[in-house]
C-alpha cells in the first residue's frame, strides 16, 4: 500500500488489496451510518461543534470531518457499488 499527498492536499491511497478495501468500506459505512449522528453534536461554547461517536468507538470528531466523512462514504458506495444494511 502506498500513499501520496499531492500539492494540491490530497491523498492518494495505491496498491490497496480487496481485503484492505472492503475493511476500510465496512468501517468508515459502519461509522457513517451508526455513530456521530445530530444527537451526539456537542458545541463547545467557542462555535466549534464535535460530535462524539457514542457507545460504538471512542473518539470525537468535528462538524467538518463529520461531513468529510459522510462524503467519503458516499464516495466508496458510489464508486465501488457497496452497501452495508443495518436495521
Amino acid at each position: 500500500m502506498k500513499f501520496n499527498i499531492t500539492k494540491n492536499n490530497k491523498v492518494n491511497i495505491l496498491g490497496l488489496t480487496v481485503d484492505e478495501a472492503d475493511a476500510i468500506i465496512k468501517i468508515v459505512t459502519a461509522a457513517n451510518n451508526r455513530c456521530f449522528r445530530d444527537e451526539d453534536k456537542y458545541d463547545n461554547g467557542a462555535g466549534v461543534i464535535h460530535y462524539f461517536s457514542g457507545d460504538n468507538f471512542v473518539c470525537t470528531i468535528t462538524e467538518g470531518e463529520r461531513k468529510a466523512l459522510s462524503d467519503f462514504s458516499d464516495s466508496l458506495i458510489r464508486q465501488l457499488g457497496f452497501k452495508m444494511n443495518y436495521n
